[in-house]
């Protein structure tokens, strides 16, 4: 029994060990940026440390910016109507400065992002929005859509108030927190220690709490950014 249970904590400690000393690849410090030639897409679903802006409304375009040798390792590829953005390799890659990932689709339907990717998404002109984010996602969101329906769990964050929305349907768990508009309905969900602060004075408020979390209406000076 004393052999099995030594036999165990073994075991246990070469894993351990082997994920101290995963690989690293740091990057040669000469930035570069690359441009991708992918197909037609509408959704993105991103996932890794980096930084995404994304711009809907504009010619379609995916341009990475890192060290020379990290590119290869960037992945951008389309599959169905999604864009994938991810790394790939077990190494542990150490950029000389944040990797930068500049998208432009003509028309963008839904974003999912999950790791603490930080994104941006400006222009958004369409019927309806669909966010998914988890992890420690940071996403800020602006444009005009009918419909929006957004689901955040973890550690993250969604500024959503430059997102005007007539219908809104908010999804949040953990401790993530969001900042929302809504001006005709808002049906809200929160589980854990979530946050939700909300602007547009719909007249339909729906609201079901589980836990700590809180749903709140917006003040003047976070409307204005003053104030996070």
């Amino acid at each position: 029994m004393k052999h099995s249970l030594k036999l165990i904590i073994l075991v246990i400690a070469v894993i351990l060990l082997s994920a101290c000393h995963r690989e690293t690849l740091k990057g040669s410090g000469k930035v570069v940026t690359q441009t991708r030639q992918v197909p037609q897409f509408e959704h993105i679903k991103a996932h890794g440390d980096v930084k995404l802006f994304v711009t809907a409304g504009k010619p379609q375009q995916v341009a990475v910016k890192t060290d020379d040798n990290l590119q290869s390792y960037i992945v951008t590829t389309v599959k169905g109507d999604s864009l994938e953005i991810s790394t790939k390799g077990a190494r542990r890659l150490v950029p000389s400065t944040p990797i930068v990932i500049e998208v432009s689709a003509e028309e963008l339907e839904s974003l999912a992002t999950a790791g603490s990717i930080q994104t941006e998404v400006k222009g958004i002109e369409d019927d309806s929005f669909d966010v998914r984010a988890s992890g420690n996602s940071q996403l800020v969101l602006e444009g005009r859509t009918d419909k929006a329906s957004i689901n955040i769990e973890g550690n993250g964050q969604i500024d959503a108030r430059q997102l005007i929305t007539k219908e809104m349907s908010l999804s949040v768990s953990g401790v993530a927190r969001a900042i929302v508009h809504a001006e005709r309905k808002l049906d809200v969900k929160v589980a854990g220690d979530g946050e939700v602060i909300y602007f547009g004075n719909p007249p339909f408020l729906n609201q079901s709490i589980f836990g700590k979390g809180k749903v709140e209406k917006g003040s003047a000076q976070l409307r204005k950014g003053l104030v996070n």
